[in-house]
């Protein structure tokens, strides 16, 4: 009896992971070869690039022509505040502001580099601390753009 569900366990397993693999047939495989993140001041709720930050946007041009060619993806990403679809959209222009300023001030090619929006999917921190209260800090350094350089394979 025991083995009869350890078999229909792993059947259901398997199910699963090919039905993952269906859903994703067809779409582009992402691979990050490299990544940056960049510490912008981005204030809550704001996509104005704070001219404190052209310094790390500078080590961000720096850090892209080391891949003279690569596929360049810039993410961004918010706090969990605002709802999701708010969220959404605010990540996905503090990604065009930054993508914007590596075109225009480090002469990146625009054909090599997107700009995409995760919300508040992948925190790095904490929002909030571990009493359930609010954790600025932590807050603040969700508030980011990442540079990633992609692999052809």
């Amino acid at each position: 009896m025991e083995s009869k569900k350890i078999k229909f366990v792993l059947c259901f397993i398997l199910l699963i992971l090919i039905s993952a693999l269906v859903s994703c047939a067809g779409q582009e495989v992402k691979r990050v070869q490299d990544k940056m993140t960049l510490h912008i001041l981005f204030d809550y709720d704001k996509v104005i690039i704070n001219e404190k930050s052209h310094a790390e946007l500078n080590e961000g041009i720096n850090f892209v022509k080391r891949y003279p060619g690569s596929r360049i993806e810039i993410a961004g990403h918010t706090d969990n505040l605002g709802a999701p679809q708010y969220n959404q959209t605010l990540s996905e222009k503090r990604a065009a502001a930054v993508r914007e300023y590596l075109i225009r001030g480090g002469g990146v090619d625009p054909t090599k580099i997107t700009a995409v929006g995760h919300r508040d999917l992948y925190p790095v921190a904490p929002n909030q601390k571990p009493d359930g209260k609010d954790n600025p800090e932590g807050r603040a350094q969700n508030r980011r753009v990442e540079i990633n350089i992609l692999s052809d394979r």
